[in-house]
């Protein structure tokens, strides 16, 4: 394991094991994650994804909870594609937050949140400011005003002019942060690697903290047949990041770090990541990183096998 590698990977995956396609149970998604939390690779874990409405059940948890450290949570808030059903939906669901955050369970807390704003949400600009101030707001009155936010656009048409909205509001030291969704079970949810470089480069321009979910389960771009789509690898995303957000390349360089699918290509020693010839030390790996702080993932060991396939991790734990 080399210094670089643990850097770049360092609490870099939310387990989303009850999302499809894993789709699995509270309690299998559960015993997986006290599995994967004690183990060898929990460095690589941040967060256990799940829904607000969900929290009520860890009661019957108590027992996996308590292994491995406290556990952490980012929950899901707010369901609806409608913006007529959504406020409400929200509003119950981080009530629902606030009373497991006021008894938790085994140490555990609500660390993040993220929340997907409805399809028919404001295309207005003015419109669309004024509801993600309305939904802070909500947030800090139900004392989660220090608790990162992830927000997801409803469409993709709204994604650049969410950005610049939250761009606004973490200036203003609100702790607001951008998700992507960068896979799902129909191909249009996967981004091109040309969306998906529009998206780190407007993260960086706008200094906005971010995530992505879904789709990245492997290590270098994966074809998938099935859907007819190409499946974005983890670890050309986070070396773009990296390498934009320290300086080393141009914005127009990030597409062709995310098409590449030579492993060679990318190498990482004790003191720095490799693309190519291109380097970041570890400082600039660990800068790169609080500007992409995680992805969402149902599955915790396909990642960690593509890692061992590439000779990247010289072992593999499930």
């Amino acid at each position: 394991m080399t210094v670089a590698l643990r850097a770049l990977l360092q609490e870099v995956i939310d387990y989303a094991g009850l999302f499809p396609p894993a789709r699995l149970s509270l309690s299998e998604a559960i015993g997986n994650f006290a599995k994967y939390h004690s183990g060898e690779q929990a460095w690589m874990l941040r967060h256990f994804i799940l829904h607000a409405n969900q929290l009520i059940e860890l009661a019957d948890f108590k027992e996996p909870l308590a292994t491995g450290g406290p556990w952490t949570f980012s929950v899901l808030a707010g369901r609806g594609r409608e913006i007529s059903q959504w406020p409400a939906a929200l509003h119950d669901d981080l009530q629902g937050a606030a009373n497991f955050a006021e008894h938790p369970i085994a140490g555990s807390s609500v660390a993040a949140l993220e929340i997907a704003l409805p399809e028919d949400c404001p295309a207005d600009e003015v419109a669309l400011e004024h509801l993600i101030g309305k939904l802070l707001d909500e947030l800090t009155g139900t004392g989660f005003g220090n608790t990162r936010v992830f927000i997801e656009a409803g469409r993709t048409s709204a994604r650049s002019r969410l950005a610049e909205i939250l761009g606004r509001f973490s200036a203003a030291n609100r702790m607001v942060g951008y998700k992507l969704r960068t896979g799902g079970i129909s191909g249009e949810a996967f981004p091109s690697q040309v969306e998906l470089a529009e998206t780190i480069g407007l993260c960086e321009s706008l200094q906005i903290p971010w995530k992505a979910t879904a789709g990245l389960h492997h290590a270098l771009p994966h074809d998938c047949k099935e859907l007819g789509v190409t499946m974005q690898g983890f670890l050309n995303l986070l070396t773009s990041v990296v390498l934009l957000h320290g300086g080393q390349i141009q914005p127009e360089t990030v597409t062709n770090i995310l098409a590449d699918r030579e492993a060679s290509h990318f190498s990482m020693s004790d003191t720095q990541l490799l693309w190519q010839e291109m380097g970041a030390d570890i400082a600039q790996i660990e800068a790169g990183r609080n500007r992409f702080l995680s992805f969402g993932s149902c599955s915790f060991t396909e990642p960690l096998a593509d890692l061992a396939a590439g000779g990247w991790m010289e072992t593999l734990s499930q």
